[in-house]
């Protein structure tokens, strides 16, 4: 069985030198960041995971805006997650699905209807 990123960090953190759980986690696969939240989600929130290499670069604005919806829907909650992409805005991603991520952000949000929150 490989090693997965959760069990990876509890070894490299085993020892009591480091807390049993990450503080800060921004994670760039999409994969993980699904079993980060399985492993620690009430405990620990979770930043971007939008993939600027995939959906954001190459999606649709429509395909984008069902991506954070999905994003926020599966990681939000107890812990929390804050949109973001997997680590920068780069040229290959478009203004329109940029936009399509924030209106998605504010529209389906913690702060959704409140003018809080991403893009204020």
């Amino acid at each position: 069985m490989t090693e997965g990123p959760v069990q990876r960090y509890k070894r490299r953190n085993a020892g009591g030198v480091a807390s049993p759980r990450p503080p800060f986690v921004p994670l760039s696969l999409r994969l993980y960041i699904y079993a980060m939240h399985a492993e620690y989600g009430g405990s620990t929130r979770l930043v971007g995971n939008m993939d600027i290499a995939g959906m954001l670069s190459f999606g649709t604005s429509a395909a984008v805006r069902e991506d954070t919806r999905e994003h926020i829907e599966r990681l939000g909650g107890e812990g929390g997650y804050v949109v973001r992409s997997s680590h920068s805005i780069i040229d290959s991603v478009s203004p329109e699905n940029y936009l399509a991520m924030a209106e998605a952000a504010r529209e389906f949000g913690s702060h959704a209807g409140t003018g809080a929150g991403p893009c204020s």
